[in-house]
């Protein structure tokens, strides 16, 4: 049988999971290098959702590395305007926020030459998952949880705990 006419093409979910992922990436070159290192270690640490994880496991066990090698972010996006909502990580129904984002920002120091699109907290979601308090996104994580027997539910983090910097290269 021709490979040429049996190619595996990801469905919706795994397209708007790898999109997730890369746009934690800022979409630049980098986003491809991280996912094939995640993949080659089971492990997306602070990166994407359990449920997410999952489904990049998927789309590697399925779809493979010679794939991850010739798709693109434009291809990826084709037909998933149905299933923008679905893109962010926080429901578009929960209002976390009355103070204005500081991301992107420039990085400084060892951070020189990058951006700094989001910051990850311990809890694994990112700091626009939290409420405000005095300062943006430092209070509660309003971030529901897709997976087990935790659907629906809120994460239990207090309050936002730095972690690191997901960062992109600057053009």
């Amino acid at each position: 049988m021709n490979n040429a006419t049996t190619t595996k093409k990801p469905n919706t979910e795994q397209k708007a999971a790898v999109l997730r992922f890369a746009t934690a990436y800022g979409h630049g070159r980098q986003w491809k290098a991280q996912l094939r290192a995640c993949w080659e270690r089971s492990r997306y640490l602070g990166v994407t959702s359990q449920e997410d994880a999952a489904i990049l496991q998927g789309v590697r066990n399925q779809l493979g590395p010679s794939w991850l090698a010739r798709v693109t972010l434009a291809q990826l996006r084709d037909g998933m305007e149905a299933a923008k909502p679905k893109m962010y990580s926080i429901p578009e129904t929960l209002d976390v926020h009355d103070q204005v984002s500081p991301f992107p920002m420039a990085g400084t120091g060892g951070l020189a030459g990058k951006f700094i699109v989001e910051e990850l907290c311990r809890c694994g979601h990112i700091r626009g998952a939290h409420q405000d308090t005095v300062a943006y996104g430092h209070g509660e994580c309003a971030q529901l949880l897709n997976t087990g027997g935790s659907i629906g539910k809120r994460c239990r983090c207090q309050k936002f705990t730095w972690d690191n910097f997901i960062t992109a290269e600057a053009r």
